[in-house]
């Protein structure tokens, strides 16, 4: 499950631990929800279907832009995937942003977002919302990783767990 990481590598480092997220939180007894990724990935294949449309119309009249139907496809197709295109862009900015992880306990909702200040300071900076109470913590990535270059696990989750169950018992 873990690999060896370059410890000079900051982002390599937080991408290791945004990989081990899910684990840490499932012995809490949180569900990993992948709803954002998703309705992400349903607007990606909706802009695909209109290209191919576009494609099939095409070749379905031969691009004679001529005849009026063709014309009005196209404007219709062309307009649905760029007004996707768009909302897809918009979606993964400012909804999907820095979320690292979504997981659902019960009716508790609990979203993790990660993020590097400096790619040159091994600083892992973690936002944790649990049903709207944000709680935003850091953990140096150099105690949570052994010399060898492998992450340590049992350290890593115990600091994820104790953050949430801070929060836990606060809610």
């Amino acid at each position: 499950m873990a690999k060896k990481v370059n410890l000079n590598s900051a982002v390599a480092l937080r991408n290791e631990c945004d990989q081990h997220l899910s684990p840490a939180f499932s012995r809490l007894g949180y569900k990993e929800s992948f709803m954002l990724k998703d309705i992400k990935l349903i607007i990606g294949y909706l802009c695909v279907a209109f290209a191919g449309l576009m494609y099939y119309a095409e070749k379905k009249y031969k691009n004679d832009f001529n005849n009026g139907q063709y014309v009005f496809y196209t404007e219709v197709l062309v307009v649905l995937f760029f007004g996707f295109q768009f909302i897809w862009y918009l979606f993964g900015k400012y909804v999907v942003k820095t979320t690292k992880y979504v997981g659902i306990k019960g009716a508790k909702t609990l979203k993790v977002s990660t993020h590097l200040k400096s790619k040159t300071q091994p600083v892992y900076y973690i936002d944790v919302d649990l049903d709207g109470t944000i709680d935003q913590e850091q953990i140096e990535l150099t105690k949570v990783f052994r010399e060898t270059g492998f992450i340590d696990f049992k350290i890593f989750s115990d600091k994820l767990i104790g953050i949430v169950s801070k929060m836990e018992k606060n809610a």
